[in-house]
């Protein structure tokens, strides 16, 4: 038995519009968002660049001062997953600038009662001092504060102050941290004078980083 063409049409139509409704279109898949464009600010140093983010990763490259970087993913903890046009992994958070503002918003305020002044109550521009070299033993990091920061005889700010520290200088450290009710957080270090500096405040450690830098 012959089909007339007009038949076979309608059939062929009527497939289609029963495949048509019960094929499901993929959802198209949202554009990735564009990477952040950034500069390494170190003032002069070089800044190594991590395979993972941690102190003790291996180094796979380091980016000069100053060099363009894209941050291509959210950071994590402390450390910003980045890009250059060489190769790919992670930075100290601390020496990653953007190109909008050269600022930082400090806002720690002094110990209530006390005759220390507020460490910061507006913007303030980094010096982004050149960070020291420091050995690879345990415990040794550097001063991150613009102006530098107190070591005090005691864990607190009116005790009497013993020595001050530049912005990047390389400190050993006790890893036995004073809390304080007023959330200020007292780390005692051994060198380059023995004391105790206000590393941070709730919970928030901002004053003192990991090595950027070593010497072997």
């Amino acid at each position: 038995m012959k089909h007339q063409p007009s038949a076979i049409l309608a059939i062929v139509a009527q497939t289609i519009a029963t495949l048509s409704t019960t094929i499901a279109v993929p959802a198209l898949a949202s554009e990735p968002l564009p990477p952040i464009e950034a500069y390494v600010c170190t003032s002069g140093a070089p800044l190594n660049l991590r395979q993972a983010p941690g102190p003790n990763a291996a180094v796979i490259a380091q980016i000069p001062n100053q060099s363009p970087i894209w941050q291509v993913a959210p950071v994590a903890g402390n450390w910003v997953p980045v890009a250059t046009s060489e190769a790919r992994g992670y930075v100290w958070a601390n020496y990653v600038c953007d190109r909008v503002s050269t600022e930082i918003d400090v806002d720690v305020e002094a110990d209530a009662g006390s005759n220390e002044p507020p460490i910061a109550t507006k913007p303030q521009t980094t010096t982004n001092a050149t960070p020291a070299r420091c050995s690879r033993e345990e415990n040794i990091r550097n001063v991150r504060r613009a102006g530098g920061i107190d070591v005090h005889d005691l864990p607190n700010a009116e005790s009497q102050v013993v020595a001050t520290l530049n912005d990047g200088a390389a400190i050993t450290i006790v890893p036995t941290a004073v809390n304080h009710d007023d959330g200020s957080i007292w780390l005692p270090i051994s060198y380059p004078s023995q004391g105790y500096l206000m590393a941070g405040r709730n919970g928030v450690v901002n004053n003192v980083v990991y090595c950027t830098r070593f010497y072997d």
